[in-house]
């Protein structure tokens, strides 16, 4: 073979392979591209914005793989992009702020129902159909890019970045199946690595029959474990990482969390759990977890829909009616001291959690003026630290703690004065939901219960509180013998179990079994568990002169607690020994023992005719502080959106720069003056990299160069000199072998003053000396 047809061969040989590689980046960029896209389906706005995003996608790799022949054409195809891309985004930016707003609410969205949050929402107008595909397509051509470029350069590590989000939001938040996201992925991955271990980076269709076999083994594997539909694994999966998440932030929780199996260990140990310090000692009912959903093994939060349809939005009107079910006591105390003009004596408690579960503030029912905690819902008040909360504290009226005892304000049912009637419509609301939600039982079980409990002369409609609170306490010891550690209870409905027979069980079975026979008698009930300080622990304490009291895992505890009407959720003792029978009447009623002339506005809360004197205002007050937060979330999109065009600006000039910078080399190239133009620039790196002295004389400079640039070994150096030497004091041209020591000297240079330089020294380099 003659020299002239063997280098036709090794070119072709290489044309092939060039064309090998690049298949190969189109090919894999397809796939993680398409990955990331369905892991994020969720947080679309509809089937367009994916069609955008993957009609944009395969365009921008279409186009790369026809420009990537020639580096010159590659160049203006990103330059073509980049322009076109900062035009639609700075045309449509009004648009494409709904549709980012969009996609944000479908992340907190997802947040709220995953983890049991109250995210609020952002308003979105009706451009944020068009916005968000416009954004997406916007995201696609940048997502595509970049995913190219790091392909490319065989970085896994900066497609990790872009894929390793979108994996975890669309595994744990989102609702659809990602089994083909998965796949694709995968392909992608083991791609990258079938492309980059074979030798000279080539594909070819051994690369292909890889991809492919991966493909089929994934899917196969996948159908197989049930990924085409959604699995239950990973549903158990999630809520085991978000249990861990939370037991990272708050600690373990040794109470039972309404699992009735786990009752056994509810007075498990002796650890210290709380620290409470207040100057009369007094019994406390320190609320955490709250049970209104029974369940038949467990008691469970209320899901979030329990606050939809008819009641949506009457938790934020109630708040801003200055209304909260969590210290309605205390506000019910205060007008009720300006009826009777006594006023009660309230007294500051501290408690420092030294052990317990972090993620709740421990408050009794009566409490007001807490620290460090937010309203979770009606039911309890969990704290605003990521961490949870070490210490707080509350005040508290002397000498309350449970329902008995306590008589409503007859002014309830006549309201006089602003103060009043606000509180009694808002009473009045909130009242409706507890009645609708708080008084579920199955029919069965309900009709065991008044076999069990109520076989007397009575029935409980025509029993008062103490009468009915008497019965249900002698049918629970009837049925139910007092134990510390009661045997593992069985895996079906625990209160049918507990009314068969003599049965044991510790506070967790008494207070699920009362909880139901209140719901059976018609009065609203749940389910608590948390820490309590009896009356015995505090006469002590009191009696010894201490003002600090220590709470341990012995004072674990879970009680019934009932809506009183006008006053609130109280506790009720139910565990034989922690009560006693003396009671007044009481107005706990099933149904609301008054009402208001009532009109449901909008969000379906029940509110007081605007007619009404002292009435409350709805379609006024529902804006009231309504959207203070997303003001200021609002501005900080703003200021992120203005960060992001002068990201863009910057970007643009230094690709400007670039280019004039290259055509400037070629020009030299062109006139033969290629090496003055590489000493030039060697000389711009030494200035930047604040190298001083005679550039005459660049041999006489290697020491400050070794020192401001470590990584440029001796002979290097001196090779670069010799030939910059040769040409300009010998007039010998250069060969092209020795024009690429002097590129690779520059290249190295540049490399070094890059590595060397902290972030803002990166910021500069890059946007300022646009290198």
């Amino acid at each position: 073979m003659s020299i002239k047809k063997k280098e036709i061969f090794v070119l072709n040989e290489k044309e092939e392979k060039n064309k090998n590689i690049m298949l190969s980046e189109t090919l894999l960029t397809f796939f993680l591209f398409s990955g990331m896209l369905l892991f994020l389906k969720d947080f679309s706005y509809s089937v367009w914005c994916l069609a955008a995003a993957f009609s944009v996608g395969i365009i921008v790799i279409i186009l790369h793989w026809i420009t990537g022949k020639s580096e010159e054409a590659e160049g203006r195809m990103k330059m073509v992009l980049y322009i076109s891309g900062i035009v639609i985004f700075v045309v449509t930016i009004t648009m494409t702020t709904q549709g980012f707003l969009y996609m944000a609410d479908c992340f907190l969205g997802m947040w709220n129902a995953r983890f049991q949050t109250e995210a609020t929402l952002f308003a979105v107008r009706s451009s944020a159909g068009v916005g968000s595909v416009i954004l997406w397509g916007l995201f696609s051509e940048v997502i595509v890019s970049f995913m190219l470029s790091q392909i490319k350069k065989n970085n896994i590590y900066g497609i990790l970045i872009l894929m390793i989000p979108a994996a975890a939001a669309g595994l744990i938040l989102g609702q659809s199946d990602m089994w083909l996201a998965v796949i694709l992925s995968l392909a992608g991955f083991f791609g990258i690595f079938v492309v980059y271990s074979t030798k000279n980076r080539t594909f070819g269709m051994r690369g292909i029959f890889s991809l492919t076999v991966i493909a089929v083994l994934v899917g196969g594997i996948s159908l197989a474990a049930g990924g085409y539909k959604k699995s239950a694994e990973l549903e158990q999966w999630k809520e085991k990482m978000v249990e861990d998440i939370e037991k990272i932030r708050y600690g373990e929780d040794t109470l039972p969390k309404g699992d009735l199996r786990k009752a056994a260990g509810l007075l498990d140990g002796e650890d210290e759990t709380l620290k409470i310090t207040m100057n009369q000692p007094q019994q406390l009912y320190l609320r955490g977890f709250v049970g209104g959903s029974y369940e038949g093994t467990k008691w469970s939060e209320f899901p979030y829909s329990a606050y939809e349809g008819d009641y949506e939005g009457m938790l934020q009107w109630l708040k801003n009616n200055s209304f909260s079910p969590l210290s309605q006591f205390a506000a019910y105390d205060k007008i009720n001291a300006e009826v009777s003009g006594k006023n009660s004596d309230y007294m500051r408690v501290t408690v420092e959690n030294t052990g317990a579960y972090r993620k709740y503030v421990y408050l009794p029912a009566v409490a007001d003026a807490w620290e460090n905690g937010v309203d979770h819902k009606d039911w309890n008040v969990e704290s605003k630290s990521f961490f949870g909360a070490n210490r707080y504290q509350f005040q508290v009226p002397e000498g309350q703690a449970t329902a008995d005892g306590m008589v409503p304000g007859s002014w309830l049912g006549n309201p006089s004065g602003d103060s009043q009637t606000e509180y009694v419509n808002a009473e009045s609301v909130y009242h409706s939901f507890v009645v609708d939600s708080y008084t579920e039982i199955q029919d069965d079980l309900k009709s065991r219960i008044m076999e069990e409990f109520f076989q007397g002369d009575k029935t409980p409609e025509e029993m008062d509180f103490d009468e009915l609170t008497t019965q249900i306490r002698q049918g629970l010891r009837n049925h139910i013998r007092y134990t510390e550690t009661p045997e593992e209870l069985p895996d079906e409905d625990v209160v049918s179990w507990l009314l068969d027979g003599e049965k044991e069980g510790n506070a967790v079975a008494f207070a699920s079994v009362a909880v139901m026979a209140y719901r059976a008698a018609g009065y609203p009930a749940r389910y608590t568990e948390g820490y309590h300080l009896s009356d015995m622990d505090a006469g002590d304490a009191a009696d010894a002169g201490e003002k600090e009291l220590t709470l341990t895992t012995k004072n674990a505890h879970a009680w019934a607690e009932v809506y009183i009407s006008g006053l609130g959720w109280m506790p009720v003792e139910v565990v034989p020994g922690m009560y006693t029978e003396t009671y007044t009447d009481q107005l706990v009623e099933g149904k609301p023992s008054y009402r208001v002339n009532e009109v449901r506005d909008d969000s379906g809360a029940d509110t007081a005719d605007e007619g009404t004197e002292g009435g409350t205002g709805i379609e006024e007050q529902k804006t009231v502080r309504k959207y203070d937060w997303k003001t200021v979330l609002g501005i900080l999109v703003l200021i992120l959106y203005a960060m992001f065009i002068l990201y863009l600006i910057l970007e643009l000039q230094r690709a400007l720069r670039k280019k004039i910078r290259k055509n400037q080399k070629k020009q030299s190239a062109a006139e033969g003056f290629l090496v003055e133009w590489y000493v030039a620039e060697m000389e711009k790196i030494f200035l930047i990299g604040r190298v001083k002295g005679d550039f005459s004389d660049p041999t006489a400079l290697y020491d400050k160069i070794k020192e401001g640039f470590p990584g440029i070994r001796p002979e290097e150096y001196f090779r670069a000199c010799e030939l910059i030497q040769k040409y300009r004091f010998g007039g010998i041209k250069l060969q092209a072998h020795e024009l690429r020591v002097l590129k690779g000297i520059t290249e190295k240079f540049e490399k070094c003053l890059y590595q060397k330089q902290h972030f803002p020294g990166k910021l500069k380099l890059r946007y300022i000396y646009a290198r």
